[in-house]
């Protein structure tokens, strides 16, 4: 299978912020902000199957047109109590956040073999988010040398799904599925209490934190019913720094970190993407739990450092996506809490002026991926080394124009049933400052249109080989203008490669790195 995907895509919102101070201890923040964003992704695929007889011996044309739609919102308002001492407040939050996402995919799969007629659909689907955010946070002095900061975090989310799925030869006689719609909502209410703690002996720093949370889940599927779940965390963490010299830091962490399934991951409605495609989330998935452990050297020298991080990192219940067979040449990708996977390796970094103007930035990952997977007719362990490379350069061109080009590289990578290929891309920006409220910012993203993904999965009696074209190929124009009586400066170095990364990564309709013929 080969894929061509090209996606226009436009975005345009806005962020607000103002202040008030209520007396001379006490100040009123909030602050507002709005986004837009639409594409037309058009992706074109040839289906070409290497079995001669049977359900897979098919071949294919497809041409699909995915027009995607999103607005994300948000406020917020704190009140900031400040006393006597350094670092010394109370400072209480709540905020709203949301995003509003329509999907309309319409597809045409072309035939040629065997002979049938065409397949013509249009899948329309609904998503929406909705959190509020409540904080109440107090930072202390407790002596010369030590400090407090204890707290409450509450988090109360709400996401829904819904959808439409229409089939037929063409267009005009389309038809709704009945079996194919379903709605689904997911409501999810984190809290939590904190507390880190840090203490000074001489040239040793002392910071261990301990996070509680409690979760609550309620998830509803109009064919499955209700389901609710409740679990209970602890999330620790150490931090020791040591200060060898003026320039040389050496510094020791643990922590433990854990990432949510989504809501598309808990869904178990299996959802159809095309006559051999479908998915289905998971609602017993787990939350994935992560125990780093990292050891650093860093070395400072004005605008020079250079860093040596040694990490491990253990994985526990991790969640994957995963392909199955149905039968008759169709595919199911469903998620699974997979057992372990471990890195093991070492973070370098280096920053360095080249030229009074001119300034060289390195990131670079080596690490060993294991996968340790629990013994299922579709999983088997794997590893392998990976290696990631993100050097950049930065060029103040004048005081007030900046420009900065990165590239990003990163090699073979393991999957759960197989491993995706390498990755290439450039990306870069330049900005100009007309003052520090007023500034300009452009972004191109693969200009030489060198991003492809090769993925390929092994499962018994079926190997499935994606190679995709995103042809991510973009310019973008940003204007920032800052109001108020006090604006905040432009960064010099601002991380254009970082914005860059994100829409590589899926942009507005991005297909899918891993999935099912025709996906």
């Amino acid at each position: 299978m080969t894929s061509h995907f090209v996606d226009p895509y436009a975005a345009w919102g806005f962020t607000g912020a103002a202040s008030y101070n209520l007396d001379a201890a006490t100040r009123l923040l909030a602050d507002v902000n709005y986004a837009h964003s639409t594409s037309n992704g058009v992706t074109t695929t040839d289906y070409r199957s290497s079995a001669l007889t049977g359900v897979l011996a098919e071949d294919y044309d497809e041409r699909q047109v995915v027009n995607p739609n999103a607005v994300a919102d948000g406020a917020s308002l704190s009140l900031v109590r400040t006393y006597k001492g350094d670092d010394h407040n109370l400072t209480l939050r709540v905020g709203y956040s949301g995003i509003s996402y329509s999907y309309d995919d319409v597809d045409r799969f072309a035939y040629q073999l065997p002979v049938q007629p065409d397949l013509f659909q249009d899948l329309y689907d609904d998503v929406s988010h909705h959190q509020v955010d409540l904080k109440a946070e107090y930072k202390a002095p407790l002596t010369p040398t030590s400090r407090l900061d204890i707290g409450y975090d509450g988090a109360i989310s709400q996401d829904t799904t819904s959808n439409l799925d229409r089939l037929g030869e063409d267009a005009a006689d389309l038809v709704v599925d009945p079996a194919l719609d379903h709605e689904f909502s997911f409501d999810q209410s984190v809290q939590a209490l904190f507390a880190t703690y840090q203490t000074r002996f001489g040239k040793l720093t002392v910071m261990p934190g301990l996070r509680l949370e409690e979760v609550g889940l309620d998830i509803a599927d109009a064919g499955a019913g209700s389901i609710r779940r409740d679990y209970f965390e602890v999330y620790p963490t150490f931090h020791l720094n040591y200060a060898l010299s003026d320039r040389i830091d050496l510094s020791a962490s643990y922590s433990r970190r854990v990432q949510r399934p989504t809501s598309q991951e808990l869904d178990p409605f299996r959802t159809y993407a095309n006559p051999l495609a479908f998915s289905q989330g998971n609602p017993q998935l787990a939350p994935e739990i992560t125990d780093s452990y990292e050891v650093e050297a860093a070395y400072t020298k004005g605008v020079t450092y250079y860093t040596a991080d040694l990490f491990f990192r253990d994985h526990k219940d991790l969640v994957s996506n995963v392909t199955e067979t149905l039968g008759g040449g169709a595919l199911l990708t469903t998620y699974v809490n997979a057992g372990h996977s471990r890195d093991a390796g070492l973070e370098l970094g280096v920053n360095r002026p080249l030229t009074p103007h001119l300034t060289f930035n390195l990131s670079t990952d080596l690490y060993w991926n294991q996968l340790d997977v629990p013994p299922t007719p579709f999983e088997r362990p794997t590893s392998g080394a990976v290696v990631l490379v993100r050097p950049k350069l930065n060029w103040d061109i004048t005081k007030k124009d900046f420009a900065q080009i990165t590239l990003y590289a990163r090699s073979r990578t393991p999957t759960l049933q197989g491993y995706t290929g390498p990755i290439v891309y450039m990306a870069a920006g330049f900005r100009h400052k007309f003052d520090d409220r007023v500034s300009l910012d452009l972004t191109t993203i693969d200009p030489f249109d060198t991003l492809r993904v090769h993925n390929v999965i092994r499962i018994p009696n079926l190997t499935q080989v994606d190679n995709l074209n995103l042809h991510q190929q973009s310019i973008a124009i940003g204007l920032t203008v800052a109001l108020g009586p006090h604006p905040k400066a432009s960064p010099r170095d601002f991380d254009f490669g970082a914005a860059a990364a994100g829409a590589a990564a899926g942009g507005g309709g991005a297909p899918p790195v891993a999935g099912a013929p025709g996906s």
